[in-house]
């Protein structure tokens, strides 16, 4: 139970990073074009260090959930996955220069001011969809796998 927690935290914290980044590059996009709003560009730089914690949260969340041991690898992976398109996107922000696309690249501001809301949408969905599939107990070997290896613990089985 402890691990899925851990994954629950992890992937939940992972999927709020990359929907506040999203958030605030979206608010940077809106305002007159030969300037950034200053409220936007205070949320933008909050989001961003505040996203990098949430990482932080996720990474934590990993080591200290026995490395989501009890989970299957696919769903270990998914959350690697998850937490690097967050530091990508974290990065990649700042790096960038998003307060200069309402002038340099039209297409991608409007692409950015419309990205928020969907963005956030899948993040929750994807993190549902990830909760759903958790098994509630360990992953272990199956009894007949036990009986070989002469570590059965089950009753039911009779022992070698």
């Amino acid at each position: 139970m402890k691990e899925k927690l851990a994954f629950v935290l992890g992937t939940g914290t992972s999927l709020l990073g990359i929907a506040l980044v999203a958030n605030g590059v979206e608010q940077v996009q809106f305002g007159p074009g030969w300037e950034m709003p200053a409220a936007a560009v205070g949320n933008w730089i909050l989001f961003g260090v505040i996203s990098v914690l949430l990482y932080l949260v996720a990474i934590f969340s990993y080591i200290r959930g026995n490395r989501f041991a009890s989970q299957i690898p696919v769903t270990r992976v998914g959350f690697w996955l998850l937490l690097c398109i967050g530091v990508a996107l974290t990065i990649l922000s700042y790096a960038v220069d998003p307060g200069q696309r309402p002038i340099t690249h039209r297409n991608l501001s409007a692409l950015a001011r419309r990205s928020s809301i969907p963005i956030s949408v899948a993040c929750g969905v994807i993190w549902i969809l990830l909760i759903a599939q958790t098994p509630n107990t360990p992953h272990r070997a199956s009894n007949a796998d036990q009986k070989e290896n002469g570590t059965c613990v089950d009753s039911r089985v009779d022992a070698p």
